[in-house]
């Protein structure tokens, strides 16, 4: 079952591509405010000035996440986050004068003494990272799918010697990862039809049914 809801994962985070192309394309392509008294539009990346109200980090586990709280600006005031503590991040303190590029209401990027971070607003790393979360999950059923394959064609005989070769599964994992890779890097990089990720998402549909129905046979005869 773990194969099937990784599997499931990957597709649930590769049909968020599209949309995270089209926002990262949308922002890289918009122009910048021509003067502070249309930097309110929304079709437009303002820079305003902000007072750093807060700075704040917290432990999660292992991870750290950083933030600070802005105020004082036309727009965009609020709490913003980082995925690092550099360049900027480190150097602000509570009554630092910012300066922040802001597109739609949130803060992209901040700058402080001549050095500039990027916010977990910023959509430009958006589509690489979910496809290659979901470039991940999918790798990871390549077992699930032999073995749902196997138990599908031969459902009494799918044990001890009959059951797939963990290289099979490696070289399906493989595949797998491969060609979703291939097609987000079209996708993603050069530019190519949004129709490539359904097209994706719609071959992995029999995969799906395939490693479900393993599975349930599997659950069956244990039963029985």
């Amino acid at each position: 079952m773990c194969g099937f809801a990784a599997l499931v994962l990957g597709c649930v985070l590769l049909a968020l591509v599209p949309a995270a192309v089209a926002e990262r394309n949308a922002f890289e392509q918009e122009p910048e405010c021509p003067a502070p008294a249309v930097q309110t539009s929304a079709h437009c990346i303002g820079t305003v000035r902000f007072t750093v109200a807060a700075v704040r980090s917290e432990y999660q586990g292992r991870s750290v996440s950083h933030s600070v709280r802005l105020t004082g600006g036309d727009r965009g005031n609020g709490w913003v986050e980082f995925d690092s503590d550099g360049p900027v991040f480190t150097l602000l303190h509570e009554g630092d004068q910012v300066t922040g590029r802001v597109w739609s209401g949130h803060v992209m990027s901040v700058t402080y003494q001549g050095a500039t971070q990027r916010t977990d607003n910023d959509p430009t790393d958006a589509p690489l990272f979910l496809a290659g979360l979901g470039a991940v999950s999918v790798s990871m059923v390549g077992w699930a799918l032999t073995s749902g394959w196997c138990q599908v064609r031969h459902p009494l005989r799918c044990d001890g010697r009959h059951r797939p070769s963990p290289l099979v599964a490696k070289r399906t994992s493989a595949g797998l990862a491969a060609g979703t890779f291939a097609l987000m890097f079209v996708l993603i990089l050069l530019g190519g039809p949004v129709w490539l990720t359904w097209l994706l998402l719609l071959a992995w549909a029999p995969a799906a049914a395939l490693t479900l129905a393993g599975h349930l046979i599997t659950r069956t005869r244990k039963a029985g």
